[in-house]
């Protein structure tokens, strides 16, 4: 995976790729004045041409400035070698001083699970939802209001681009642990949300609506 930071000047530097591994790094999140990722890792065969990458699991990696990085054991995620499953982790965030991450278990047939975690030092993790977020095709956002992390998720979208009002759908939490669903109603048919943004003391999300053009809630 390919990691940049920015220091106090502007000026971007690439984190060393030795110390992040062969993978991906799908969500970063700020945690105890430093930083915690999340993706997944590859299995990498051959070399040249003739290289072949397999998922190999979940993957966590930790900094406490932003520039040098370590790898975490990802053992409480489950072991990817007990089936044929894809396991990723997708996203991670803070809701109060704890760290919430959500995984996906990925079969070669049939539906998407999504599995939520969560961990007060960013090394233990505990599962602690298995059903709330199952059938979601992605999650747009993740954000902080409140005391409560809301996340927008979408169930539904199909391959024309277009998707129906109950295809979007928001949750709440305190903990991590206990979800509560959001009624969203004042979402007009045919919206689907792409992107999430706090400012001040109200949440707002954006995306495209049924026959074109795009609109803000």
């Amino acid at each position: 995976p390919g990691l940049w930071f920015v220091d106090a000047g502007g000026s971007w530097e690439q984190v060393d790729p030795d110390e992040l591994g062969s993978g991906t790094i799908n969500s970063v999140t700020e945690f105890e004045g430093g930083f915690v990722g999340v993706g997944e890792v590859f299995e990498v065969e051959g070399t040249g041409e003739d290289a072949t990458t397999t998922a190999a699991g979940p993957a966590l990696w930790r900094s406490t400035d932003g520039s040098s990085w370590e790898q975490l054991p990802a053992d409480d995620f489950g072991d990817p070698d007990e089936d044929d499953d894809e396991r990723r982790l997708f996203a991670v965030t803070v809701v109060g001083e704890r760290l919430v991450a959500f995984l996906a278990t990925i079969p070669p047939e049939g539906d998407i699970d999504v599995s939520v975690y969560v961990s007060d030092d960013g090394e233990s993790w505990t599962e602690t939802d298995t059903t709330t977020f199952d059938g979601i095709s992605y999650a747009a956002g993740f954000e902080e209001l409140d005391g409560q992390l809301v996340v927008v998720a979408s169930t539904d979208v199909d391959e024309g681009g277009d998707a129906d009002r109950d295809s979007v759908e928001l949750f709440t939490t305190t903990d991590g642990e206990s979800w509560d669903p959001v009624d969203v109603a004042g979402i007009d048919d045919g919206g689907l949300i792409f992107g999430t943004a706090v400012l001040g003391d109200r949440l707002y999300a954006a995306g495209p609506v049924d026959g074109g053009g795009a609109a803000v809630w």
